[in-house]
Formats: C-alpha cells, structure tokens, sequence
C-alpha cells in the first residue's frame, strides 16, 4: 500500500472508520506521504465494491477542489484507525503527513510500527486536535533526518512518550511542538541534535508550557532559532547556558511574548553570522537580566532589549532610545534599570 494506493473505510454516514481487511499482510511503500488522504475525483456509488468488513475506493485520480472539500470532510469524521498491526513498514523511509487532519483520532496504537527504515516524520501527526498521549516509545530512529512538525497543531496533546529516540542523524527539528497549546512539560535532554541546523518555531505557539528542559542541546550547527519560543508565555525560565551557538543566521522573534521570562544567559550565542537579530525580545515584559558572551555585547546595539540596562561589570549604560550608539559594550550581565 501507498500513498496513492487502496484505502479502506467503513462508513456510518457521518463518522467514518479505516480498516484494513484481516486475511492478508500488506507492505507498504518506501513513501507513504500522506496515506489517510483522500485522492478520488469523482465519487458515486459505483466507485465503491462493498464487502463485509470494509469498502474499498479504488482507481486513484489527482485530486480537485470538491475532493480537497471532501477529504477534509473525512478526515474530520475519522474517528478509529484499525489493524494497523497488519500492515508492514520496514521499507517506508517517509512517514510524512502520513496522520495529518485526522482531528477526532484520541488514539493510535504504534506499538507495532517498524521503523528501522525511517528517515523523514515531518508533520506525521499534524493536526491531531483530539488526541492527548502520543507513545514513540517502539520507534526506531537512528537513520531519521527530520520531524519537522510532528506534533504541529495536535493542541490537546499532552503527553508525548519519546525516550529512545535516537537523533544521531537529525538535521531538523523546526516547528516540532508548533501550536502545542497544551502542552505544560517538555524535555529533550536526551536527543543528539549535533547535526540540528533547524530549530525555528519548535515551541511557538505553546501556550501552556510551563517547563523546558533542553539544557543539554548541543547547539553548534544551529542556523535558525527564529521563533523558537514565540508566545510562550507561561516559561519562567529557559535554560540556555550550554546553548553554544557556532553557525546561527536567524534568530529574529526567538523569544517574542515570552512575558514572564525575567533572565536569559545568552553568553553562549555567537552573532557573526547573523548581523541583524530582529525583535528578538519584543513582549518580553518581565526581561530584566541579560547575560551576553563578548560577541552579543559587542552587538547589544543589534539585539536592542527595550529600556535602559547597565553592566553590572563595568557600570556601562545602555539606553535604547538612544540606538543606535556606535560605541562597545562589555560581556557580563546587564541588568535593566527603567
């Protein structure tokens, strides 16, 4: 089975059910993008061979602007997804979109998933709206490149059970817990993101998170962190100290609406290749400490944290108001003073 291939439902008018038939294993394709899509162009009954299990839709067609209508229409309706057990994914290299939109799923069961093969998870599970616990916990994921947006837009999600995920090889990580609003705890201590050069909105738009824990990162190859935490508004504090960045481009918006955030330790962070850090701390109403390495306070005048902030080091003044100011300012904390 693949992306364009047989689809099975079971229909009860206004929910719709997927299983596949029980007398057989299927294998599925190196790329399965987007399998629960609903490709038909022109849907009657005669389109459909109805057995006693399932319906089988078949004779796959690009899709229209009707078929975009009525695979939202599905897919919103989906409420069980079964027998997934039977079907094998030891060749699919690409898992994308392959859950996207099903918005009542509260439940899949992955425990059978093979995925020794798996290179690409980007927005798997995007748009679970419904579904609280997502267990990873089976998935093998050593050769896999990118989740980017995994979790995207799953806003009840509030658990997500990823404790072996081997990310030796990840190269993007952008817009992972995109529109989390639920989500309150998050920790990736345990991935390897060595390789990691996308990191650009992972936690935007997570409303609720409360704790993070992403103190051990290893941030060399990053070159975007644009967005990272954008409206997180309930983190008190983001453990950055070990967060050395070697390769940044674009960190623009990166803590923006953070408002309770009172201390960030960005003496880790290296500007050269980003000369132009826009707005990085705008809504950060409770911002009142700054710890800068020797090439953010060469640059605090690009950085530009509103008020006025004086070098506990030195007795430096920075005033905001007054940028540009074609002086340096020394590394060291600065603490915000009006």
């Amino acid at each position: 089975i693949d992306n364009k291939g047989l689809i099975y439902y079971i229909e009860d008018n206004e929910n719709v059910f997927i299983s596949y038939p029980k007398d057989n294993n299927l294998r599925a394709d190196y790329d399965i993008t987007g399998i629960f899509s609903f490709y038909e162009e022109n849907i009657n009954k005669e389109d459909y061979e109805t057995g006693d299990d399932f319906s089988i839709i078949y004779d796959v067609k690009p899709n229209t602007e009707w078929i975009n209508e009525k695979e939202s229409q599905y897919k919103s309706n989906l409420l069980y997804i079964n027998n997934l057990e039977l079907i094998d994914f030891s060749y699919t290299r690409v898992f994308d979109n392959m859950f996207m939109g099903l918005s009542k799923i509260k439940n899949i069961d992955l425990s059978s998933f093979n995925t020794r093969n798996a290179e690409s998870f980007d927005y798997m599970f995007c748009g679970l709206e419904s579904i609280e616990k997502i267990d990873l916990s089976s998935f093998y994921t050593t050769n896999v490149k990118s989740i980017s947006g995994i979790f995207m837009d799953c806003k009840n999600l509030k658990e997500v059970k990823f404790e072996n995920f081997k990310t030796d090889n990840m190269t993007n990580m952008s817009f992972m817990f995109y529109n989390c609003a639920t989500m309150s705890n998050i920790n990736l201590n345990h991935f390897n993101t060595e390789k990691v050069t996308d990191m650009e909105s992972v936690f935007e738009n997570c409303h609720n998170l409360s704790e993070l824990h992403i103190e051990k990162i290893n941030a060399k190859s990053v070159s975007s962190t644009r967005a990272m935490f954008y409206n997180c508004h309930k983190l008190k504090n983001i453990d950055l100290k070990n967060f050395k960045t070697e390769a940044l481009v674009n960190s623009n918006l990166m803590f923006i609406n953070c408002d309770n955030i009172e201390y960030l330790d960005l003496s880790g962070f290296n500007l050269s290749y980003n000369p132009y850090p826009n707005d990085m701390f705008i809504g950060c109403k409770k911002l009142k400490r700054i710890k800068l390495s020797d090439d953010l306070a060469e640059n605090i005048t690009k950085l530009n944290p509103s008020g006025i902030w004086k070098n506990i080091n030195d007795n430096s003044i920075f005033n905001s108001k007054l940028y540009p100011q074609n002086r340096i300012f020394y590394k060291g904390e600065y603490v915000k003073i009006s």
